[in-house]
């Protein structure tokens, strides 16, 4: 499996994930950031950068639909929310270590 389709099953699932001990998000269309992760993959050398930046632009689209209430630390709470589903040993350690930090619209974020 190639890297953006691996990293975008990752964080489709840490969002759909209905942990209860997570926070909450707005359910976000993922559609595009899959159809993104496949043309990125898929992309020659020459077209990779464009097909990179738009697999990024796709899932700045998610994480500000996912995190409406904090978009300015959307993106983070989303990189967040992926070891917080998958792997929560590490988020806890992440979190005594200081890294993760509360937004003042409520939400974490990674400092």
């Amino acid at each position: 499996m190639a890297i953006f389709t691996t990293l975008t099953q990752l964080i489709c699932d840490a969002l759909t994930d209905r942990d209860p001990h997570l926070p909450p998000v707005v359910p976000p269309n993922l559609e595009p950031l899959r159809t993104s992760a496949a043309a990125a993959d898929a992309a020659d050398f020459l077209g990779w950068p464009s097909a990179a930046e738009s697999w990024a632009a796709a899932l700045d689209a998610v994480a500000t639909s996912a995190y409406s209430t904090m978009a300015t630390k959307a993106n983070s709470a989303l990189w967040l929310r992926v070891p917080q589903s998958r792997v929560p040993r590490v988020a806890a350690a992440l979190s005594l270590a200081g890294a993760i930090q509360k937004a003042s619209g409520g939400g974490l974020y990674l400092d």
